[in-house]
């Protein structure tokens, strides 16, 4: 299964006017003729625009399309890979106001907790790559017809696609870089209070059992299946200019360990550094918030004990001299699974 539809589209959460730019790499049928339910979706947050350092690796690596097309070579040709901007820049900086509900007009968190109420980061995230779905094209790869022809395909015995014999719910893999972490931050905080209410189907909205309009097997269908579909989340090189660059909430970090008690095979939780942002000496915030996330999460993983939660944490380019370039290459340079 190598063939892939790749493009850029333009669309917005439910409910919201404002259009997000999304770099999409979807699998597709040996035929070339339909869009195929992947293993996995992985979606990349991006951090905020750098323009004019005339450094090519740097311009290379911020192009959404490079970055695509280096999560599918590392996480295989099965996967659907998303690369999201974020609704809106305020001049260079990543505004995720569509995802998260307290932020500053400079995008970064406006407290120092993150608030669940509403799943509003994983309610828009999927109505946005839904409705990425639901988007007319010119070559027809979006139609309703072929979430038809996919849909009856996944679901025949004896093909060699890892949903032959029977739908399965993609799982969901999730990547935040640079200031693209406020969202995991958000994300985070949501899947702690989800598993918080679930027993109780103590949620918000009356529509949060339903299925999403034009759901299809390429993504969950509904809030829950995305809640439950959730099994890693990875901190690239993450940081801001302002405290809140990793979630750091004992209380969300002791309920990822019940979270991942219920997922197959788990949750993962990576974080991934540099110099740039590991070893700065002006901004040590944000060496200290990932420490104490780690470490929490560490504790809560032994805690339960049951080695469900997983934390791991890789430092990448030791012993060199801190720069903008490693900051971008380590997307090239990720360890992922």
């Amino acid at each position: 299964m190598g063939e892939r539809w790749k493009g850029l589209v333009q669309a917005s959460c439910t409910g919201t006017a404002s259009q997000t730019r999304v770099m999409a790499s979807l699998c597709l049928s040996a035929a070339r003729d339909a869009l195929v339910p992947p293993e996995s979706n992985v979606v990349f947050f991006v951090g905020d625009r750098v323009e004019g350092t005339y450094n090519q690796e740097i311009e290379r690596l911020s192009k959404l399309e490079t970055i695509a097309a280096i999560l599918v070579s590392k996480l295989g040709p099965s996967v659907n890979a998303w690369v999201v901007e974020p609704s809106h820049y305020k001049g260079s900086f990543a505004c995720y106001d569509n995802l998260v509900p307290s932020l500053t007009t400079s995008g970064e968190p406006s407290g120092a907790s993150y608030n669940p109420s509403g799943l509003p980061a994983s309610r828009a995230c999927l109505s946005l790559l839904t409705n990425c779905l639901s988007q007319p094209k010119e070559n027809g790869f979006f139609s309703g017809s072929h979430y038809a022809l996919t849909t009856a395909a996944a679901a025949q015995p004896g093909g060699d696609h890892p949903f032959a014999g029977g739908m399965r719910t993609p799982r969901m893999i999730f990547l935040g870089f640079s200031k693209g972490g406020v969202v995991l931050n958000q994300l985070l905080a949501e899947l702690s209070h989800f598993e918080e209410c679930v027993g109780l189907r103590d949620v918000e909205s009356a529509d949060f059992w339903q299925k999403e309009s034009g759901g299809s097997s390429l993504l969950p269908t509904t809030l829950e299946e995305f809640m439950r579909s959730i099994i890693e989340v990875h901190y690239v090189d993450v940081g801001l200019n302002c405290q809140g660059a990793y979630q750091t909430d004992p209380h969300v970090l002791e309920g990822l360990a019940r979270a991942a008690q219920v997922r197959d095979p788990g949750l993962l939780i990576a974080f991934h550094g540099t110099p740039r942002q590991w070893q700065d000496r002006f901004r040590r915030w944000v060496v200290q918030e990932k420490d104490r996330c780690v470490g929490l999460l560490q504790d809560a993983a032994c805690k339960h004990g049951d080695g469900k939660l997983q934390v791991s944490e890789t430092f990448y380019f030791a012993g060199r001299r801190a720069s903008l370039q490693m900051h971008f290459e380590i997307i090239e340079a990720l360890i992922v699974s």
